[in-house]
């Protein structure tokens, strides 16, 4: 088993209506259906549990190689433990370089849970990508609690901001790897966690490439500085946060994130799984995209009728990150 050394390395670092499109081109949004249960062989070391944490504020050698790991740091002087799991696909010492995926857990679980509730390990196997997963900063209670109380990325709250360092910092971490493209970092989550991915998508744009959002919407109230492409996912049932109404309804706020990627009024829907809508404003002056995907019979909790870790990581796939400034002239959809 190849091991290599990780390094602490903080471097730097008024509108037509919607019309039908024809069926997809090869390549566009494709939902993952979820099909029967298949066992994946998750590679040496992935247990289902934690193991030791490495801190990695110490000088020392840490192993890199396929499998999963968990390392500690401090951010804003609050320890911070994140897990990592690497595909065994994963070369340290050469070959094609993975995306990397930053995956954020709702508020009352962890890292450890999300992984396995989301199945990211399993989607990361068949696909090119290394999965991280932190925990939220702990409670009162000491458990992991929420990655942010904030619905915009316009007013972003203390804990977010922490979140965005803790981000960064993984990345540039990860960066000193050498076979982690830096044009492939994304962030996605689910509940909270999935508005902290939104959120990332205009902090660290520039660095994200991609966010996906599962249940957690926010306002798009403020501008993108460089195209991030989107996969929002949301069930219809969802009591925390309604698809329709309140502060955050999510098709207005898919719609202004096309807009602001410079995507026509041409939205794309794609049949295939029933009880599953999923559209996708892929014809984007800036290069990027904007899916979206509405679960029928699924509230708040993670969708189970299509492989949603999967049908995320695939558009993360055909969206590395554009060397361009986005589109000046925003679109507006109604």
């Amino acid at each position: 088993m190849r091991t290599a050394l990780l390094l602490i390395a903080l471097a730097a670092a008024s509108s037509p209506a919607l019309s039908q499109a024809p069926a997809p081109a090869p390549g566009n949004v494709k939902a993952v259906p979820a099909g029967p249960p298949v066992k994946v062989d998750l590679g040496p070391g992935a247990s289902r549990d934690w193991p030791p944490a490495f801190d990695v504020t110490k000088p020392e050698k840490t192993p890199l190689s396929p499998g999963m790991y968990v390392f500690r740091f401090p951010v804003a002087g609050i320890p911070r433990t994140w897990g990592v799991y690497v595909p065994r696909r994963f070369n340290p010492e050469g070959g094609p370089p993975l995306g990397a995926v930053v995956v954020l857990h709702d508020t009352g679980s962890s890292g450890k849970d999300f992984l396995a509730l989301g199945k990211w390990r399993e989607a990361a196997e068949q696909r090119p990508f290394v999965i991280i997963a932190p925990d939220a900063a702990p409670d009162a209670s000491g458990k992991p609690g929420a990655f942010t109380k904030s619905d915009s990325p316009a007013n972003v709250d203390e804990l977010a901001r922490h979140n965005v360092m803790l981000v960064r910092r993984i990345f540039e971490l990860l960066g000193t790897r050498g076979n982690v493209d830096p044009n492939k970092l994304y962030v996605a989550g689910h509940g909270t966690g999935g508005r902290m991915a939104a959120i990332l998508g205009f902090e660290l744009s520039g660095m994200v490439a991609g966010v996906g959002s599962v249940g957690g919407p926010i306002s798009v109230d403020a501008k993108l500085p460089h195209p991030v492409a989107l996969a929002l996912v949301h069930g219809r049932k969802d009591t925390v946060f309604p698809l329709s109404g309140g502060k955050t309804p999510v098709e207005p706020l898919w719609r202004d994130w096309a807009g602001q990627l410079g995507c026509s009024t041409k939205i794309a829907t794609f049949p295939g799984i029933p009880g599953l809508l999923a559209q996708s404003a892929t014809d984007c002056v800036s290069g990027s995209e904007a899916a979206l995907f509405v679960v029928d019979d699924t509230g708040h909790g993670w969708p189970t009728t299509f492989d949603t870790a999967g049908t995320i990581l695939d558009l993360f796939l055909r969206r590395p990150l554009l060397p361009r400034a986005p589109h000046k002239g925003v679109i507006t959809f109604k």
